[in-house]
């Protein structure tokens, strides 16, 4: 390569470099600063609550018992 061709792809660079250094401050720098309210959790509890008898009784259903269904005394 020529020197002329090393300088201009210098140049070429450099203008690249510092105008794309120019770009993303002016995108990246214009995020203002806003007032954001979070939401305050509430305090955990030691306290146990006994579970509603209307679901939680000795007649419900487990669902971790296998189940089968026979039809005329047959297993499908």
């Amino acid at each position: 390569m020529k020197k002329n061709d090393i300088t201009t792809i210098i140049v070429i660079v450099a203008i690249a470099v510092t105008s794309s250094y120019f770009i993303t401050n002016y995108f990246l720098t214009n995020i203002t600063a806003e007032k954001v309210e979070i939401k305050k959790s509430e305090i955990i509890k030691s306290d146990i609550v006994e579970p509603d008898p209307n679901i939680f009784n000795k007649k419900s259903i487990n669902p971790s018992v296998q189940i089968t269904i026979e039809e005329n005394g047959v297993s499908q």
